[in-house]
């Protein structure tokens, strides 16, 4: 079960205006609308730490070194388990 925490906020009167028309037209609730806004901010935010951290990486010359030789050991243990079937 979720559980819910109030808080109480000041926002423009355009965005409040906006959060009402659209809550109405998709037939929701303005605190699940709110939410549902929010929750798309925090996975794109999610989705780009993310990114940045793989860009990182990339720039990692031992991580890609090691990586690699990685790739390389596994890729021969594949070839020789393909081995068995001919």
């Amino acid at each position: 079960m979720k559980s819910f925490t109030t808080i109480t906020t000041n926002i423009a009167t355009d965005l409040n205006q906006w959060l009402t028309k659209e809550a109405k037209r998709e037939d929701v609730t303005k605190r699940a609308l709110f939410e549902h806004v929010l929750r798309s901010f925090q996975m794109a935010k999610e989705r780009e730490e993310y990114a940045e951290g793989f860009r990182r990486m990339a720039k990692d010359k031992a991580f890609m070194k090691e990586m690699h030789e990685l790739v390389e050991c596994d890729m021969a243990s594949y070839a020789k388990q393909l081995k068995k079937f001919d």
